[in-house]
């Protein structure tokens, strides 16, 4: 269930397209109401504005191999967590598809993760062959990526954690507009992926432990950060790999 907030957000948002209307008389009533709505709600209208400006469902194409590769699959599952974006594949591309200002982070963010997960997972390989000079078997690698994953996203959210307070609206105005453009998102997807199948991860891998804990001491030393909202503000904190 829409709460309040939130339902008036969406009017707000309506009323200030038809605000660009060709008509000047309704053009200025929508905007006059958009105003009152949002004296109403407590809603910094200038805040509404200035996402409506650069906020727009977008998507971009690259070239993939995340159905083969662990370290692709490991750098799409850790874009869609952080930067709220979804992602639809086939044999040699992927797509992410969201916010204008999530795509454009997460397509830098991919190319740093499969950058350093694959640096991480190459020296993981040659450590194994040092110990007992045996390849590193498929389902190992894949474990690896997932422990990697896991331990840059615990990284990230502690980092958003000490962040938050500093960034954190009154009245929970970032949490409203993020539901909204989920929502948005939601709806460009079914508008126009809607027959997109649901890729599905059908092999199986046997459990290695060892692997997985490697991962996560090596994603620890990695940090990856997102878009923040601020009252209209971005600010996009640094990717470093430490």
């Amino acid at each position: 269930m829409i709460n309040p907030q939130d339902k008036a957000l969406e009017t707000i948002r309506r009323l200030l397209k038809l605000g660009t209307s060709s008509n000047e008389h309704e053009a200025a009533l929508a905007l006059q109401k958009a105003a009152d709505i949002a004296r109403r709600h407590s809603i910094d209208l200038g805040c509404v504005r200035a996402e409506e400006d650069r906020a727009r469902v977008a998507e971009h194409t690259f070239q993939s191999r995340v159905l083969f590769d662990v370290v692709e699959k490991a750098a799409t599952s850790l874009c869609m967590a952080i930067f709220r974006v979804r992602c639809l594949f086939d044999m040699r591309s992927a797509t992410y598809v969201g916010m204008e200002h999530n795509v454009v982070a997460a397509v830098a963010a991919h190319a740093f993760v499969i950058e350093q997960c694959g640096r991480d997972l190459k020296a993981f390989k040659r450590g194994r062959w040092k110990r007992s000079r045996q390849r590193t078997p498929e389902g190992a690698a894949h474990q690896f990526c997932l422990g990697w994953a896991f331990a840059v996203k615990h990284r990230y959210q502690a980092d958003l954690a000490v962040a938050e307070p500093e960034s954190q609206i009154e009245d929970s105005k970032t949490a409203i507009i993020l539901r909204s453009q989920d929502r948005e998102v939601a709806h460009y997807m079914e508008q126009y992926h809607g027959d997109c199948p649901v890729e599905k991860n059908k092999r199986r891998f046997k459990r290695n432990d060892d692997a997985v804990l490697a991962g996560m001491r090596a994603g620890r030393e990695v940090r990856i950060g997102r878009q923040i909202e601020t009252s209209g503000q971005m600010t996009l904190a640094e990717r470093s790999a430490v």
